[in-house]
C-alpha cells in the first residue's frame, strides 16, 4: 500500500521514479504468487470498503506529498463478491 507520509525506495536512494521501484514491485510479485499488484514509487492511501455482498478495495496516488491542497488521483481498485473467489479490476 502506498504511504502518504514515509519515503520509498527512491526516495531513500535519492533516485527519480521508474529506476528501482518498478524492478522492487516485480520481484515482490515474483516471490508471492498471490500478489495481484504491486506499485512501490507512489505516494497515497487506501480504501477499503466492506459490505455483506462484496469487498472493494482502492488506492490512491497525491501528486505531492508535502502540500496539504495536492491533487489526488485514483490508481488501482480490485473488488470480490461475497462467495467467490476471483478478484475483479475495477
Amino acid at each position: 500500500m502506498p504511504s502518504v507520509t514515509s519515503d520509498n525506495v527512491n526516495d531513500f536512494l535519492g533516485v527519480p521514479p521508474g529506476f528501482v521501484g518498478p524492478v522492487a514491485a516485480s520481484l515482490v510479485q515474483a516471490a508471492n504468487g498471490h500478489v495481484k499488484w504491486a506499485e512501490l514509487e507512489g505516494h497515497g492511501y487506501g480504501v477499503l470498503e466492506i459490505r455483506p455482498d462484496a469487498c472493494r478495495m482502492e488506492w490512491f496516488h497525491v501528486r505531492e506529498r508535502t502540500d496539504r491542497d495536492t491533487t489526488v488521483r485514483r490508481v488501482k481498485a480490485y473488488a470480490v463478491r461475497s462467495g467467490v473467489s476471483r478478484l475483479v479490476v475495477q
